[in-house]
């Protein structure tokens, strides 16, 4: 309840007081003062002992009070709004400041992501670097070994080489020389050096023999139809021609067939005979092996042609064959092989 209220109200009927002496203003002052701490009823019974010249200055003291109360009023707010500015203001700014502090962080987070991006760059980099290095390393180790084995197996085939040469310059002198001697010892034996001339008489009356018994052979097959079929001469020929030509055309054929056969046999046996270690060392054994046995022939020609009722170039032919054949029954086995494949 303010003032006014407070004097409007009417107040209970009591008697009137005495006239007071008039207040000093410092009294005004004091009892003004003490208005703040009375309750309503305190406050009624002190307005009532006043006189109305009392009340009237209490009261202009009590509107000033007010007045200069609603001006520092009026002033807090002027001064809560600046202070209001004031932290809106620095809210804005701490708001720019955390939205700055932000950036920088998240910055200094990207800069310290790219670093260490950089870095493992750096270091699978450097990885990439040792493993090309090494590869390089080893590379050049390969081709070094490479090298060394191509050196090696040069040296070893030239090794080789020369190992052939020689001991074809010894197989060739040897030759020579056996051949020398054997020539000088061959006019000794003229009995067996005229037997091997009549080797090729003989072949040549084998291929008179084999022509004479193709004619025979055409001959009775043409007395047969005619006797057979009671046919005049020209047709008697005619059919044996044509019999014969049939049959003489399979067996060219299957000659060529047989020899395809053989061809190829002889082909991987030499193929095999080629990749054969030491094959040359073979070749010239079996040739020397092969004139030696030539030689024992011929220098023991009277025992051998009692032992073998042959020809003694044909008992050397075969001599000869089965030697190089259990000779080289490795790469003549190996060779075969091949061909059944």
């Amino acid at each position: 309840m303010n003032l006014n209220q407070i004097m409007k109200e009417k107040p209970p009927e009591q008697p009137k007081p005495l006239a007071q002496p008039k207040m000093t203003s410092e009294e005004i002052e004091q009892t003004v003062s003490s208005f703040d701490s009375m309750t309503q009823e305190e406050l009624q019974q002190a307005v009532s002992g006043l006189n109305p010249t009392d009340m009237k200055e209490i009261i202009l003291k009590l509107q000033s009070t007010v007045s200069e109360m609603q001006s520092l009023n009026q002033k807090a707010k002027s001064e809560l709004m600046k202070a209001g500015e004031k932290i809106e203001a620095l809210t804005k700014r701490a708001a720019k400041v955390s939205e700055s502090e932000a950036k920088l962080k998240k910055a200094i987070y990207e800069k310290n992501a790219a670093e260490d991006k950089s870095y493992n760059l750096q270091i699978e980099a450097s990885k990439q670097s040792r493993i090309a290095a090494e590869a390089e390393k080893k590379e050049s180790d390969a081709i070094i070994e490479k090298s060394d084995a191509v050196r090696k197996r040069l040296s070893a085939e030239k090794s080789e080489r020369e190992t052939k040469n020689r001991y074809r310059a010894g197989f060739v002198g040897i030759e020579i020389f056996t051949t020398a001697v054997a020539l000088m010892e061959l006019i000794k034996h003229t009995v067996a050096l005229k037997e091997c001339g009549k080797w090729f008489l003989n072949r040549i009356n084998n291929l008179i023999w084999i022509v004479t018994f193709f004619k025979n052979i055409f001959f009775k097959l043409e007395n047969l139809i005619a006797v057979k079929f009671s046919t005049n001469a020209v047709i008697s020929y005619s059919i044996a021609a044509i019999i014969y030509l049939t049959v003489g055309t399979a067996l060219i054929f299957l000659s060529v067939c047989l020899l395809s056969k053989v061809k190829k046999i002889i082909y991987n046996i030499q193929k095999a005979y080629k990749n054969y270690p030491n094959d040359e060392m073979k070749f010239f054994s079996s040739v020397a092996m092969a004139t030696a046995l030539f030689y024992g022939c011929i220098f023991f020609y009277e025992p051998t042609t009692s032992l073998i009722p042959l020809n003694i170039l044909s008992v050397w032919l075969i001599v000869t064959t089965l030697e190089i054949i259990a000779f080289n029954y490795t790469v003549i086995s190996l060779g075969l092989s091949y061909s059944l494949q």
